[in-house]
């Protein structure tokens, strides 16, 4: 039975090898994988091409700023109603989150992803996995 796999990448370049080889694996047994990104460049998303990926109907691009100002404004389900500190947190965090990778704590890297994935996990259907997994 598919499923739908769910990932974090927060970056401005693009997804490891070895990110690309499980997202494929995943997409080649059948399931969907959505990949929740945030690029570190104020005003640029990223797409397929940026993430390094070929673009395919089983892999989705979503950007976690526009979904979290979705969910700000439309408040459908009771489960975003519930995390709503989280996302007005995490739309914090994006807002003062370093623009250079240079500038990037290690700590606060691991915490953005850790808040968007528990949104994530809450909020939408599938399994979320850390991409390293």
């Amino acid at each position: 039975m598919p499923i739908i796999i769910k990932n974090t990448w927060v970056s401005a370049g693009e997804l490891s090898a070895a990110d690309r080889f499980n997202i494929y694996s995943w997409c080649a047994l059948g399931h969907r994988v959505d990949l929740y990104t945030h690029h570190l460049t104020p005003g640029v998303s990223h797409t397929h091409e940026s993430l390094g990926l070929v673009n395919c109907s089983q892999i989705g691009v979503v950007d976690v700023g526009k979904i979290l100002d979705g969910d700000g404004m439309t408040m459908l389900s009771a489960s975003v109603q519930a995390m709503q500190s989280v996302r007005k947190l995490i739309l914090r965090l994006l807002d003062k989150f370093p623009t250079t990778w240079a500038a990037v704590q290690n700590s606060e890297l691991y915490t953005l992803v850790d808040l968007i994935k528990s949104y994530i996990g809450a909020t939408r259907q599938g399994i979320v996995l850390d991409t390293k997994v």
